[in-house]
């Protein structure tokens, strides 16, 4: 039984069933379904008090066998729906205690292998319940520039502990490797460059110009002309017009040139990027757009957040799925 790469501490329950033996009459593989989605109010009440009460028996069992006291990290294959949850848990003076929670569907993970480009947009927002938390996600796009969903994750704040964490699922779900030919787009967040560079240190990794503003702003460049040259840079495709473009900007501001020239260019001029992800993204809004297509998800309590954003997903893919067969 091989413990999840990165953390001696963790556990995979799958390698831990696989190494049971099966003519022990004291072992038995608990499972759980998931819920239909939601049609009404008080339908909806019937069902999270059954789900609470069997994840609260499910977690005892595990609590109470010789798993207790140790990080745990477990995947749940939830039958039909193809849903697989990574569970971490971990032990205080208090007893053990839910960290955090990785989610992604097949359907999202086939498909955006299946079709998306090798770009991931990944962002983080804060979860507004009492409590609190936030949301990691990752999410591409298809070939209509429309998002695609991948995977997100509950955690108990941005680190780079968390984001390792995060990156460490996804890379076997949509085999990311050392990250050679896939693109990254992020604002910089706390820890994640550096979890990039340690995971994935052949992959290229882009930052939101809007961000790369709001630094520059921060810095006491604001201005309206400062910032439409700064667009301009930005989108140059080749490397004479990049160096056109910076000498312009130059002549409006010798400061602005120099706190910009000082970025890497590779990571926020189109003129630097690889060919490979076929994409003139300068903006991370596909990671803006999934938040805000869950932001009433966010407002709920933890079980109840995971079923909205389950039902959100599934209605979203049976609408595109609709789309296609007219």
């Amino acid at each position: 039984m091989q413990n999840v790469e990165g953390d001696a501490n963790c556990i995979d329950i799958d390698e831990l069933i696989s190494d049971v033996d099966s003519d022990d009459d004291d072992y038995e593989a608990q499972t759980f379904p998931l819920l239909n989605p939601i049609k009404d109010a008080e339908n909806s009440d019937l069902q999270l008090t059954w789900l609470r009460e069997k994840l609260l028996k499910w977690f005892r069992g595990l609590l109470a066998s010789n798993l207790a006291g140790s990080k745990l990290l477990c995947r749940v294959d939830e039958g039909r729906s193809k849903c697989h949850n990574h569970l971490k848990l971990t032990e205080d003076e208090d007893g053990s205690t839910f960290q955090r929670m990785y989610v992604y569907f097949s359907a999202c993970k086939e498909g955006f292998k299946k079709a998306c480009r090798p770009l991931v947009g990944v962002d983080e927002c804060f979860l507004k319940s009492k409590n609190g938390g936030q949301l990691l996600a990752a999410v591409g796009l298809d070939p209509n520039n429309n998002i695609f969903p991948i995977c997100y994750a509950l955690v108990e704040r941005e680190t780079k502990d968390s984001w390792m964490w995060f990156l460490q699922l996804l890379d076997p779900d949509i085999g990311i490797g050392d990250g050679h030919r896939w693109t990254f787009m992020s604002y910089k967040q706390k820890g994640l460059i550096l979890a990039f560079k340690r995971l994935f240190p052949a992959a290229e990794n882009c930052f939101c110009i809007r961000h790369l503003h709001s630094n520059m702003k921060r810095e006491g460049f604001p201005g309206m002309s400062i910032r439409n040259s700064l667009w301009t840079v930005a989108k140059a495709t080749t490397i004479a017009e990049f160096r056109h473009r910076m000498e312009e900007m130059k002549q409006i501001d010798v400061k602005v040139y120099e706190w910009l020239a000082k970025k890497p260019k590779e990571h926020w001029s189109k003129s630097h990027f690889t060919i490979t992800p076929k994409s003139d993204a300068l903006l991370n809004n596909m990671c803006k757009c999934l938040n805000s297509f869950i932001l009433e998800a966010r407002e709920k309590p933890i079980i109840l957040m995971f079923e909205v954003i389950r039902n959100l997903l599934i209605v979203r893919f049976q609408l595109h799925r609709e789309k296609v067969e007219k």
